[in-house]
């Protein structure tokens, strides 16, 4: 039986809020997956992801609830993440599930702008207001290309958000700074900032052309190497203090702050 089905059909019967999350690739997922465990730390959940790579579909679910004692007798929300394979991706899948259900209480994607389709409108993206204007100009083709192309309905349309981790999700990763201590002890941000003139505690790391690899530039200081592998992103979003990401370091990167609002936005729901 198709799995998109049985999943429909289980979160039917519960009356579960029913989120759909998009994202490009292995990393993405990661993060998101553990931010929402974070976040709901007080509900209990329900986690899915379906990963589409080379035409073939593989899936797993995770049953989350973190306080037993006041978890309700059953799942609040259903969070389906959809790991997809780039951009273009996350538009064929976005298109194929608006064509088999209409179930979604919301639906979300996460994107990297630097890979964008359509690409951004200005080059180079060095300022603030450049990053905005583009983000902008994205989201108004995105959901010109979804109605008129993919003829999705308005009624799906209004439930349907674009956020973006501006160039890679990496530059998240790298405002939190704490975690790369665990990683390494040697690499505070001072050693950083002194080896690899990258500041992190002034920077705005938005701005950052390929955060992956001033990420792998810091690594390789104490003999390692970052890349989008499994255990590299499982290492990263272990260590990631979260307390900080929904608190202080929100403050310094717009677009996590948007993805972060949404989520608090999705909890007032069953307040």
């Amino acid at each position: 039986m198709d799995l998109i089905y049985l999943l429909v059909t289980y979160i039917k019967d519960l009356k579960m809020i029913e989120i759909r999350i998009f994202v490009e690739g292995l990393t993405e997922r990661l993060f998101v997956e553990k931010i929402l465990y974070n976040y709901f730390s007080n509900k209990w959940i329900r986690i899915f992801w379906i990963s589409y790579h080379k035409k073939k579909v593989t899936s797993s679910n995770i049953q989350g609830y973190t306080n037993l004692i006041n978890a309700p007798s059953k799942p609040t929300y259903c969070f389906i993440i959809h790991q997809c394979e780039g951009v273009g991706s996350i538009s064929y899948q976005v298109n194929q599930l608006s064509l088999t259900t209409n179930t979604f209480d919301y639906l979300i994607t996460l994107r990297d702008l630097s890979r964008s389709i359509p690409p951004p409108p200005i080059k180079p993206i060095d300022s603030r207001a450049k990053i905005e204007e583009s983000v902008k100009h994205i989201k108004d083709k995105i959901t010109d290309f979804d109605k008129n192309t993919h003829k999705i309905k308005s009624d799906k349309l209004e439930r349907m958000e674009h956020f973006f981790a501006v160039m890679e999700i990496e530059a998240w990763f790298l405002k939190e700074i704490k975690f790369l201590i665990k990683i390494d002890d040697r690499l505070t941000p001072e050693y950083i900032k002194q080896k690899l003139d990258i500041d992190l505690y002034n920077d705005d790391v938005e701005l950052y052309k390929k955060p992956s690899k001033d990420l792998d530039n810091i690594y390789k200081r104490v003999g390692l190497t970052y890349n989008k592998r499994e255990d590299k992103g499982e290492e990263i979003v272990k260590y990631l203090d979260y307390d900080q990401l929904f608190t202080n370091a929100r403050k310094d990167m717009p677009h996590l702050n948007n993805l972060i609002e949404f989520i608090e936005n999705c909890n007032c729901i069953t307040e």
